[in-house]
């Protein structure tokens, strides 16, 4: 595998099937459909008392008023002096109410318009025999209240029927009233909903603000002190975390570079000493000049492990500041390609689009020191790993620019191209070969630094595509 000094493999988790919604999206919804079921229901309980009231009320006074016409045309039949059309003519009703009277099978009627054939058949079998009754019905969609009284000592029937228009438009604008209403109060449990949800949800947030500060690697990152006594315990358990973890994070740095240090002077003795011994190589047996080969290959893999842990440990401790100075892409990449023993690599420069400057021979302002080690590290990674670079270039425009490494080797499998970049991880095969496990680790560090990233794909034709992405300021 080309590039080992990385990660090994991706667990990828389950996907959801679909996107949720988010906490504050349901809550919201949650507290717009209660508003929306308690302003409906509270809506059709009213429609439905007011409505039972407003006919019970109509039905009294309905009646009382048919009861007293009825009385009315009893006493005046019993006399009579007039005859049963001219007592309709005399009698008094509401306006838009209809009186018809049967006297035996002739029916009188007070609107030409509306005769018996109106009248339900129920009603009419309630009088032939001899019941009071009364019924809402509908003549042409309009609603009706018909009521009945049998009138036997005078041989008729009395049957008046009033109008109930006025009780269903005064239950349309009713409920429309209400629809109304309940929209609004929709609309401010939704906003009273949403107000709660952010208001709960803010120590959350500002949590998750923190929680991805220390990811981050800001491990100052706190949260402000809370006057609610129940956040305050959260707020409170939270910082004491972070400042466990910052401790444990800074005291394992301390030991990795106080090691370092300690282990520099032990390596610069074995390196003198095998320098020594190097010199009298004539003087050795077969035996002892292959251990001798050996110990010196083992000495510089730990002065290498070495020089890498401090590296890394400063890059942890961000005790280095980033410092800009004016670079030309091309003569750098060419004095790393050569200090790597491949000097006769040519580098490509490829502006983009293609009538943009050289991107290789402009001056650009950025952190030359991180630059040159990311490059170096991606360099040797090759030769290690890949059998060596075959291709370096700088390419695109200023800001905007990318370098990238070609290696001969087998190329990374997709599911290793993350974890590559992960310290000390090697494949099975890598560790046959020299290295720390820390170079592209280290490389990917410093890319950040750089404001940009690493990343490794497939290289046309075989073998790996080490890509960094950074951007350089015009000089």
């Amino acid at each position: 595998m080309s590039g080992v000094e990385g990660d090994i493999g991706t667990v990828a988790g389950p996907r959801p099937a679909g996107r949720r919604l988010g906490l504050r999206t349901r809550v919201a919804l949650v507290g717009a459909l209660l508003s929306a079921a308690i302003a409906g229901s509270l809506s059709l309980v009213t429609v439905v008392t007011v409505r039972d009231y407003l006919l019970d009320q109509r039905e009294t006074a309905a009646l009382a008023e048919a009861a007293a016409n009825a009385r009315t045309v009893r006493d005046l039949a019993l006399t009579g002096r007039e005859a049963t059309a001219e007592i309709l003519r005399g009698l008094r009703s509401e306006p838009g109410s209809i009186i018809l009277v049967r006297d035996g099978q002739d029916w009188f009627t007070s609107s030409i318009g509306t005769g018996p054939d109106a009248l339900p058949t129920s009603l009419l079998d309630a009088l032939e025999a001899q019941q009071a009754s009364r019924m809402r019905f509908a003549v042409a969609g309009t609603p009706r209240l018909a009521v009945a009284f049998p009138l036997p000592a005078a041989g008729l029937d009395y049957v008046e029927v009033f109008p109930l228009e006025r009780i269903d438009s005064t239950l349309a604008r009713l409920g429309a009233v209400l629809a109304v209403g309940a929209l609004l109060v929709t609309a401010v449990g939704a906003g009273v909903a949403t107000w709660t949800s952010r208001r709960v949800l803010a120590p959350l947030s500002a949590t998750s603000r923190a929680a991805a500060l220390l990811a981050g690697g800001d491990l100052n990152a706190r949260l402000a002190p809370d006057p609610d006594p129940d956040l305050a315990r959260l707020v409170a358990a939270f910082n004491d975390m972070a400042a466990g973890l910052g401790a444990r994070i800074a005291r394992e740095a301390r030991f990795s570079s106080d090691v370092s240090h300690e282990l520099r002077t032990p390596v610069a003795a074995m390196r003198a000493a095998a320098n020594v011994l190097g010199r009298r190589r004539d003087e050795f047996s077969p035996a002892a000049s292959e251990a001798f080969d050996a110990l010196s290959q083992e000495i510089d893999e730990l002065d290498t492990l070495v020089t890498d842990l401090l590296e890394m440990a400063r890059l942890d401790a961000d005790v280095e500041a980033t410092l800009t100075e004016p670079v030309r892409l091309a003569e750098l990449l060419e004095r790393i390609v050569e200090r790597h023993g491949q000097r006769d690599l040519v580098i490509e420069c490829r502006p983009e689009p293609p009538d943009a400057p050289d991107p290789g021979r402009q001056v650009v302002w950025l952190d030359k020191r991180r630059l040159e080690r990311v490059v170096s590290n991606l360099v040797r990674n090759a030769r290690i790993h890949g059998g060596g670079a075959v291709r370096v270039a700088v390419i695109g425009q200023v800001p905007d620019l990318r370098i990238e490494v070609d290696d001969a080797g087998p190329g990374v499998p997709l599911e290793d191209r993350e974890r590559i970049f992960e310290r000390f991880a090697r494949s099975d095969d890598a560790r046959q070969r020299p290295g720390s496990g820390l170079g592209l680790s280290i490389a990917a560090e410093h890319a950040r630094h750089l404001d940009g990233r690493l990343e490794v794909t497939d290289r046309p034709g075989g073998g790996a595509r080490f890509v960094l992405w950074f951007r350089g300021d015009r000089a």
